[in-house]
């Protein structure tokens, strides 16, 4: 699956909504959950779900990192995330 121009397998997708849901991000997870049951090549994520995205990857593991660096790269201060 491509999440903000990353390619992901669904086992990394799928631990990324696992973290979205303890984080509180339900919803999130949820959309990401139901993209990888559906075989979505593509997610378009919205600015409130890249936030919740990187507030979960603080500290990403390695396979992570990656999707992390995109999406703070693609946001702007008034997101509400200031890239790392």
């Amino acid at each position: 699956m491509d999440l903000a121009g990353i390619r992901l397998n669904d086992a990394l997708v799928l631990e990324l909504a696992l973290m979205l849901r303890r984080s509180g991000h339900g919803t999130t997870a949820d959309r990401l959950e139901a993209a990888v049951a559906s075989y979505l090549p593509t997610v378009r994520l919205t600015p409130d779900e890249q936030v919740a995205i990187l507030e979960v990857l603080d500290d990403p593991p390695p396979e992570l990192e990656q999707l992390r660096d995109a999406l703070g790269a693609t946001l702007s201060p008034n997101d509400g995330v200031t890239p790392s």
